[in-house]
């Protein structure tokens, strides 16, 4: 029986032998900006550890990130990690002094930001590495490029290196409980909930969908869904900084997604958009809703007008981060909707070396 540690870093590398020519697909303001294949993603993702390690990142340092879902944030999900340190998604939604705070008190190395992020004076303690968007240098930027040698997959390589007890990932956001929190994952603990996400009484998120991300990446790991997508194969799909519910209607059309997740608030506006617009959905096998409970006439409306099978998450950062799941009973089976607890994880509570920040609601 095979004794090696469970790490994420590992799922770049089965996603370019096993699914090589599937698509990652970006859009900005529902236009199409980027379409590559995980071959590409393997590249850029290497690239990129071995840029943050030029840069003088090294294992255990925490790398922030600010920055909306886009395909190069999908890259610093796995570069960093391939880079030994550990990924810090920061809240873009919260206000500059705030994001100050949460960055110096989770000690973060490094942090790396877009155009559309806020700009943040955190000090020479956590410089800027500015993402060159359209290649470009932002006039008045400062900090440095990510930029990795040229040249494929000798950047970096730690896939099968490391402890699976090894921080992978920071989660902090804002919260209303209380003293600042932060909690930490672990590669196990994320590779686990990814094996969750894939099982068929859940949200069996596989090779056969296209999953478009609408819950922001810096939410609790946008409810680890780009892990999972990225270790089964599935296509994914990215609406970029800000995306109006016509958007998503129309990316969800032309990309025909299968899946895709978000808050019953956005639920609420999509189907009266789709009433209004006639748009088709019914190429979505699952709207998984979470964050808070949605009302049994949302649920009805997306399943009986818009043809759209929904199902409910419910979880917290703690917990890596979903924790139950519910939809409908199997064909076979008649009756009430079924809740079942997802698989547990490990976490681990952020202390002095993973620094502190607030404490959010979970999903």
């Amino acid at each position: 029986m095979s004794s090696d540690p469970l790490l994420i870093t590992g799922f770049p590398d089965r996603a370019r032998e096993q699914f090589g020519t599937r698509e990652i697909v970006d859009y900005r303001d529902g236009v199409e900006v980027h379409r590559g294949s995980y071959v590409d993603y393997d590249v850029r993702v290497r690239r990129l550890a071995g840029a943050l390690a030029g840069l003088g990142v090294r294992p255990g340092d925490r790398v922030a990130t600010l920055a909306w879902n886009h395909h190069r944030h999908l890259e610093l999900y796995m570069a960093v990690p391939l880079a030994g340190a550990v990924l810090h998604t920061v809240n873009l939604r919260l206000e500059p002094e705030e994001i100050a705070y949460v960055i110096g008190h989770a000690d973060d190395a490094l942090r790396g930001r877009r155009r559309a992020a806020p700009a943040v004076r955190c000090g020479s303690r956590c410089p800027a590495a500015h993402d060159r968007g359209d290649h470009r240098r932002r006039p008045g930027a400062r900090g440095a490029r990510l930029r990795g040698p040229r040249g494929g997959r000798s950047a970096a390589g730690r896939s099968a290196t490391g402890r699976e007890d090894d921080l992978a990932a920071l989660c902090c956001t804002s919260g209303t409980t209380g003293a600042p929190q932060g909690v930490g994952y672990s590669h196990r603990a994320l590779f686990l909930h990814t094996l969750a996400a894939g099982l068929a009484d859940g949200r069996a998120i596989s090779e056969r969908d296209r999953v478009l991300h609408v819950v922001p990446m810096f939410h609790a790991n946008a409810w680890g869904i780009p892990l999972a997508a990225l270790m089964t194969g599935a296509d994914q799909v990215l609406p970029g900084p800000h995306p109006s519910v016509a958007d998503i209607a129309s990316i969800i059309e032309r990309e025909r997604a299968t899946y895709v997740g978000m808050v019953p608030t956005i639920a609420v506006d999509l189907v009266e958009h789709a009433r209004d617009s006639g748009a088709d959905l019914r190429s979505l096998r699952a709207l998984v809703l979470g964050g808070s409970t949605p009302g049994v006439e949302l649920i009805r409306a997306i399943e009986e007008d818009l043809g759209v099978p929904t199902f409910q998450g419910w979880g917290m950062t703690e917990i890596s981060p979903m924790g139950t799941f519910s939809g409908p009973p199997p064909a076979s089976i008649t009756g009430t909707r079924t809740t079942r607890p997802s698989a547990r994880r490990a976490t681990r509570r952020s202390g002095p070396r993973a620094g502190s920040c607030p404490v959010s609601a979970g999903v």
